[in-house]
């Protein structure tokens, strides 16, 4: 975490002395120069500071929005941008607003099945599922599956993260018959593509650990959770993860 954190402050230094110079040579109000704020704005986010990101992302919009126009895909990456800074301010009636002004210049620009209009479409999604609207949420995650795998391989990384998001939401539902059968097709599909020793294989085995939770098969939950822990001990920047995982392990064995 140090390490990365180090690697955030370097590029941070980085993008605010190229910020300096293209608004010397450029201006502030040039599309160059937003190009810079998204990116500062981006790192502010990743490290938390979300008032910050905020402002670089609303400054950027506000440069793209007068010089390239609304209907443009990188005004649209702005507004996505605001969204999901919003999304992790917890201010969803905002990041929606943001969201919807993203996809609908998404849809007008590549229609509604597009890699791109899909990204939004998750987005989307995943501020219904923290809503606990899943119904809605999964209307989206299913609109996202299908814009994407359209034009792309379902067996690639972004497919395999809008399933899992599918399979939580019939979990999230009481549904957990219907959530194993989607991890456990989900995970065949992650382990020939990734391997085990990746992201999203803990994170499915997570989503079994809870749905075997559900049912109160204690032994199975602890034993997926052990999956899960097991990679994210080993990846790198997955503390927090590892934490709240032995944490869940610790909460079962009060059922032995």
């Amino acid at each position: 975490m140090c390490y990365l954190m180090s690697l955030y402050s370097s590029a941070l230094r980085f993008y605010e002395r190229a910020l300096e110079i293209r608004e010397e040579q450029l201006g502030s109000d040039h599309p160059d120069t937003a190009i810079i704020l998204n990116n500062i704005g981006n790192v502010c986010h990743d490290t938390g500071k979300y008032d910050d990101a905020l402002k670089m992302h609303k400054r950027a919009l506000s440069i793209r929005e007068e010089k390239l126009g609304r209907d443009n895909k990188y005004t649209s990456g702005s507004y996505n941008n605001i969204g999901i800074t919003y999304t992790s301010q917890k201010d969803y009636e905002s990041a929606l607003k943001y969201y919807h002004k993203a996809m609908d210049i998404k849809e007008k620009l590549y229609g509604t099945e597009h890699p791109e209009t899909a990204m939004v479409y998750n987005n989307i999604g995943y501020v219904y599922r923290m809503q606990n609207d899943y119904d809605t949420a999964m209307d989206y995650y299913n609109k996202a599956l299908a814009a994407y795998n359209k034009k792309s391989d379902e067996d690639n990384q972004f497919s395999i993260v809008l399933n899992i998001n599918r399979a939580d939401i019939y979990r999230l539902q009481g549904c957990n018959v219907k959530a194993l059968d989607s991890y456990s097709s989900i995970l065949k599909k992650q382990l020939n593509t990734a391997g085990e020793c990746h992201v999203q294989t803990a994170v499915i085995y997570a989503g079994i650990a809870e749905t075997y939770l559900n049912l109160k098969k204690y032994d199975k939950a602890k034993e997926f959770f052990s999956l899960a822990l097991d990679i994210y001990t080993k990846l790198p920047g997955t503390t927090h993860e590892a934490e709240s995982i032995h944490s869940r392990i610790c909460g079962i064995k009060r059922y032995f």
